[in-house]
């Protein structure tokens, strides 16, 4: 059985998407930048009997010919599209004609991808109509969360499948328990529209006021600039690059007590509808957490992923904040139970759980 499977964003969920599909007889092609497969063989895929990388052209408007043409070339019986964010209608052209191929599109942002805007112009009336044409013309979808997939069919959005594929998976022989006391590690990529430092901040300051550093808090992830916590308190620590090796990452989250994901209610980018996190769209720390066997902490205006709900803390303001975290500080027995309910949540994130569910409804015949 041929696989084809093209990013050029979200590797961490190709990553998943390589792990669920390999074994057996498929076999998978892995259509993608250099500086994807880089990543990916950080994260240990390698080019081997039952997977093959191809590079992609480097210029957007020849990605979709590229894919058509591989994916009639292997004879592929299934085309995974990771992320589609240019030339929308120019992909649904090779989703239609792609007979005796099951395309799935994964969807990251509910809301952009079935009722996007119509941007300024000629060219945002060209995005709108591509993007419907393309969710029109693949065969099903792929979300992260059970809330999006929940949300899609509230809004009947779609009648097609849709299936739930965790951004990231946890491996038990890689865990590490948890340490003792509160180191709290902020993933992903420093931005300040998807991340809200200033909750760190107003922390570190009332810990400093409170005369002891009873927590620590990391900030590690990429950045195209470097980032500037110049004038944050004591007890916060920043590792960023253009890019974290997967290993360094890995550490930043194993050393860590909990993962705290400061995230704004909405996403918002220009010329897109506002993303929910939590509901129409997720966010890589939800599955750093997991992936960690890690503890979540989220704002309450965050909808908690319905896998994580028994391991993750919320909090409604600052106050909150500061008195939930002193009081598990405080309280070693909380620590530890706290510690198990994430271990028991992650392991129903392993992909042997995952692949006897999920692989049979994703290679079904549409």
């Amino acid at each position: 059985m041929e696989l084809v499977l093209y990013d050029t964003e979200h590797f961490e969920t190709l990553h998943t998407f390589i792990r669920l599909l390999e074994g057996g007889e498929r076999r998978l092609h892995v259509l993608v930048l250099p500086a994807m497969r880089k990543q990916l063989e950080a994260l240990g895929v390698k080019e081997e009997h039952g997977l093959r990388f191809y590079e992609l052209p480097p210029y957007n408007k020849q990605h979709a010919a590229a894919v058509e043409r591989l994916a009639k070339k292997v004879g592929a019986t299934l085309l995974l599209l990771g992320t589609v964010s240019f030339r929308h209608y120019a992909f649904a052209r090779v989703a239609r004609r792609m007979r005796g191929c099951k395309v799935i599109l994964c969807v990251h942002d509910v809301k952009d991808a079935f009722c996007p805007l119509r941007g300024s112009g000629l060219r945002g009336l060209v995005r709108q109509w591509g993007q419907k044409q393309l969710v029109s013309s693949v065969a099903a979808f792929a979300v992260l969360l059970p809330a999006m997939k929940a949300h899609i069919l509230h809004k009947e959005y779609t009648s097609k499948p849709i299936y739930v594929v965790p951004g990231r998976l946890f491996d038990e022989a890689a865990y590490v328990p948890a340490p003792t006391g509160m180191q709290l590690v902020v993933p992903g990529s420093i931005d300040r529209s998807r991340r809200d430092y200033e909750p760190i901040r107003r922390l570190l300051q009332r810990v400093e006021r409170a005369g002891g550093p009873y927590l620590e808090v990391t900030i590690i992830g990429s950045s195209v600039q470097q980032p500037d916590f110049s004038d944050f308190p004591p007890g916060l620590r920043v590792v960023s690059e253009a890019f974290v090796h997967a290993a360094t990452y890995a550490k930043a989250l194993k050393e860590a007590s909990m993962v705290w994901a400061p995230l704004p209610e909405r996403f918002s980018s220009a010329g897109r509808r506002d993303e929910l996190y939590g509901t129409t769209k997720a966010s890589g720390t939800f599955f750093d957490a997991v992936s960690a066997g890690r503890p979540l902490l989220l704002p309450a205006h965050i909808e908690v992923p319905e896998g994580v709900r028994g391991c993750t803390l919320t909090y409604g303001d600052d106050d909150e904040l500061y008195y939930l975290l002193l009081a598990l500080a405080e309280n070693e027995g909380a620590q530890a139970s706290l510690r198990q309910l994430a271990l028991a949540a992650a392991r129903h994130f392993t992909v042997e759980n995952l692949r006897v569910t999920l692989v049979p409804q994703m290679l079904q015949r549409r």
